[in-house]
């Protein structure tokens, strides 16, 4: 492959992100479609399976949903491991 420029990568990212958008979008709303919610669907499926605390382990967009599950449920979170 040719190599690109990285403001040609940030371009083409942007364009791809804009066009996945458009097509959920598309689809009706994705408001629901965020950290908080994904959090809640987190505890929601714990309940699900009985568990009271969990243990949360993540890198990258894990340790965000890890934070904002210790932030919004602390009384669930047994203990985390997060990383970068």
């Amino acid at each position: 492959t040719t190599p690109v420029a990285p403001e040609e990568r940030a371009e083409r990212q942007s364009e791809g992100c804009r066009q996945c958008r458009e097509k959920w979008e598309g689809k009706g709303s994705i408001s629901g479609f965020n950290v908080l919610e994904a959090a809640d669907d987190v505890i929601a499926i714990a309940d699900h399976l009985g568990y009271d605390r969990i243990t949360l382990t993540g890198t990258s967009f894990g340790s965000h949903w890890a934070m904002a599950l210790m932030r919004h449920h602390p009384e669930r979170i047994e203990r985390a491991l997060l990383g970068t």
